[in-house]
């Protein structure tokens, strides 16, 4: 109902009673009875304060009854919401109120939470500059990064868009990763894939940019040598297996 009311729990009467703009999903009220914060069902929060009703007899120059005295809630309840503008004129010693006070047990500590710092080619992923992304990803110097980087746009079917457009600088970098890393087991399928790719992009290039024809000619000397390799290994094997079936024939 948007209420807040305050009860004598003596005889249940309302001793006060506050109409605030939502409803009410939670409340709680410090231990010495001078501050109250409600939450609203929008996700604000309302602080209540009060001054002590000894205070507001003193001004008025007034006594209380012992009775008086001792009453939870007097005629003033002011609330003050989040971020309201209050017109009042803040002091640095306003500001730094409670910087040095301990926590009380009833306190609720929050941590701050750090701002993550993004890598450069989680920027320009984000962005989707994914050129920007791939060549950044290769000049951090870590492979798995730029694998992961490869394996990404690929799933994003961004690859060629990575790929097309670049100068001689670029394709260098490229080149020279692809040429360190493609015999290695784990990483050489997905660089077969991207030299494919950049075969059917620049093929239209072999003769006349100097960098692309090189990198061709390397490609093909380097996976020559690999099959020759492979070719040795596979031969070295069925021999071994002819072996190890011949032994376990005269067993």
């Amino acid at each position: 109902d948007k209420q807040l009311k305050v009860f004598d729990v003596k005889n249940m009467d309302v001793i006060h009673q506050q109409e605030l703009t939502e409803g009410v999903m939670s409340f709680d009220i410090t231990p010495k009875l001078t501050h109250l914060a409600i939450g609203l069902a929008d996700g604000t929060i309302n602080i209540g304060f009060r001054k002590a009703q000894q205070d507001q007899a003193k001004e008025a120059g007034e006594i209380l009854p012992e009775d008086e005295k001792a009453d939870m809630f007097g005629d003033e309840l002011d609330f003050m919401r989040r971020g309201q503008d209050t017109g009042v004129v803040k002091s640095y010693k306003f500001y730094q109120r409670g910087v040095y006070d301990e926590p009380e047990t009833y306190d609720v500590m929050f941590e701050e939470q750090k701002k993550r710092v993004l890598r450069d080619y989680d920027r320009f992923l984000k962005k989707f500059q994914y050129r920007d992304a791939l060549t950044a990803a290769i000049l951090s110097k870590q492979t798995g990064v730029a694998i992961s980087m490869i394996e990404e746009l690929v799933q994003r079917s961004a690859l060629e868009i990575a790929l097309n457009n670049r100068d001689d600088e670029e394709l260098r970098v490229l080149f020279e990763f692809i040429v360190d890393r493609i015999t290695h087991p784990r990483y050489s399928q997905i660089l077969l894939e991207l030299s494919n790719s950049i075969i059917e992009l620049y093929a239209k290039e072999l003769g006349t940019r100097q960098i692309i024809t090189q990198f061709f000619e390397t490609l093909r000397d380097f996976l020559g040598e690999e099959y020759e390799l492979q070719k040795e290994l596979l031969k070295t094997k069925g021999q071994i297996e002819t072996l190890v079936a011949l032994q376990q024939t005269l067993q």
